[in-house]
């Protein structure tokens, strides 16, 4: 598990991100994405570290498709974690066949909040869980 750390590098955050995509990934949520799912090069980290935004080679869309209940708990327990660690990038959910189909966003989007919004950057997460669970519930 990561350290919670809020000098997090936009590389790390991204690491981070896609690490959770393939731990649902292995836990069986049915994830399709418009690019490999790859981490970004340590060795290249200071050119991401220039302008604090993910290069446009790392962005990705990652649908995760006709999710269940459980799932979509699961999927919403790991966005929370990953705001905990002020990380925010753009995401949304559309409907497959009367299930949630959420997708998140990585591309210019993708960035690490300050700390001093770190609660509100959880806050928002855990109301927006809390606005998809009680329609589902």
């Amino acid at each position: 598990m990561a350290e919670r750390n809020f000098l997090m590098k936009i590389h790390e955050a991204y690491n981070l991100a896609i690490e959770k995509v393939r731990e649902l990934q292995e836990e069986g949520f049915p994830i399709t994405s418009q690019n490999k799912l790859r981490t970004a090069n340590i060795k290249h980290s200071a050119e991401y570290e220039i302008n604090g935004e993910l290069p446009k080679e790392l962005w990705n869309y990652i649908t995760f498709s006709r999710l269940s209940d459980d799932q979509l708990k699961r999927l919403l327990e790991v966005r929370n974690y990953l705001a905990g660690f002020c990380i925010w990038f753009d995401h949304g959910t559309f409907l497959a066949d009367e299930r949630p189909s959420p997708d998140w966003q990585l591309d210019w989007s993708f960035c690490i909040l300050d700390s001093k919004y770190k609660l509100s950057a959880t806050e928002l997460y855990h109301g927006l869980s809390d606005q998809i669970l009680s329609k589902i519930e």
